[in-house]
């Protein structure tokens, strides 16, 4: 049975319990930190003594050598209490990483450091570590316990056509609610937008593209669509009508018809672009996430898009339908979320905004369509 030992011999020289390290220990002595339950052995490597982590047979650290805690798990990030002080160190032994406390917001100390994934842009807010990926990329897990994660995925809108032409349709909106997820790495794809239609100097209007698909790994549940063009005007035919896609492209001029919001998901990803339901002067807007296209007789507006909190805390709107392009009048309003505005002079539609999702502005006469707006993938998990 062990017992406690007198400073009698060269080495082992008993046990001090206290708060802080000893100024002056006994190579082979033994530290036991009251306040954290750590047990460390007093140590020489050639060049310095120094005090070891022992509690756990891991490898170790020591106080002075700027660490302030051990542990065998990483850091649950909002951490406060007793003796936890900016610019506190904690280790993590068995992952061989280092973690930092630092002041986000007054009195609210946090861990920052490498946690058990990577990829994307990574950030921190309240309990929640955040990846945001603007490209494809990769998302990569080390930890052995399995991880809940949130996962929002926007698809590319599509872009708008040319000569009085529909809005894009906004890329498809999906999300995940504690989606479990396991060590190994997850390709993660972010849609591009959709091109514009592109006016010829004639009267043909051609229909714009459909936005690229967004997904995470393989979850059937996290593939969204991209968003479908917009129906390009002038001349009678099918190319007046909005194209399928995660939200449909409005309907051109010359009585187009929206385009279908699919394939069809539960809860759905997006809506239907509007229809032209008469006229030849202007067209309507492309479906968005919350939404669909307006109908009307000249240009309107595009759906709205899906807010989502997952990124920052607080709700950004995503996927708004492109609104319609005009001859006369005023132009259709960019649904909420990133839709591009129409025109009605013979400048091209207004674009999508970048990493929304939104569907391209129609185009007015002579007037090429703006592109859609790339998609978005956000992850997030409690630490």
């Amino acid at each position: 049975m062990a017992r406690l030992r007198g400073k009698s011999g060269l080495y082992d020289r008993g046990i001090i319990a206290q708060a802080t390290a000893p100024g002056n220990g006994y190579q082979g002595q033994l530290w036991y930190n009251n306040a954290t339950g750590v047990l460390y052995q007093y140590m020489h490597d050639g060049a310095s003594n120094f005090w070891l982590d022992i509690s756990s047979g891991g490898i170790g650290t020591s106080a002075e050598r700027g660490v302030d805690f051990v542990g065998d798990t990483d850091p649950v990030a909002t951490t406060n209490g007793t003796g936890l002080a900016l610019g506190s160190v904690y280790y993590n032994r068995e992952k061989n990483r280092h973690f930092i406390c630092t002041n986000a917001t007054t009195n609210s100390n946090v861990w920052v450091g490498r946690f058990p994934t990577t990829g994307g842009t990574e950030t921190t807010y309240g309990s929640y570590k955040v990846h945001t990926f603007l490209n494809s990329g990769v998302f990569n897990v080390d930890s052995t316990v399995p991880l809940s994660c949130d996962i929002l995925v926007v698809a590319g809108g599509g872009g708008a056509g040319s000569q009085r032409s529909g809005g894009g349709g906004a890329g498809g909106f999906r999300t995940q609610a504690g989606l479990t997820v396991v060590a190994g790495g997850y390709t993660v794809v972010v849609g591009a937008g959709g091109a514009g239609g592109v006016y010829d100097g004639t009267n043909n209007g051609f229909v714009g593209t459909n936005g690229g698909n967004s997904s995470f790994g393989s979850v059937a549940a996290l593939l969204s669509t991209g968003g479908g063009g917009g129906g390009g005007g002038q001349n009678g035919g099918s190319w007046n009508n909005g194209l399928a896609g995660g939200s449909g492209g409005g309907g051109a001029a010359n009585s187009g018809t929206g385009g279908a919001a699919s394939p069809t998901t539960s809860p759905v990803q997006g809506y239907a672009g509007g229809n032209l339901t008469s006229g030849n002067t202007g067209g309507v807007g492309g479906g968005g996430a919350s939404a669909a296209g307006a109908n009307g007789t000249n240009a309107t507006a595009g759906g709205a898009g899906a807010t989502n909190a997952y990124r920052t805390g607080s709700n950004v709107t995503y996927a708004g339908g492109g609104g319609g392009g005009t001859s006369s009048g005023t132009a259709g309003a960019g649904g909420a979320g990133g839709g591009g505005t129409g025109t009605n002079s013979s400048t091209t539609g207004g674009a999508g905004t970048a990493n929304t999702g939104g569907g391209g502005g129609g185009a007015g006469n002579s007037g090429s369509g703006g592109a859609g707006g790339s998609g978005i993938v956000v992850i997030r998990y409690a630490i």
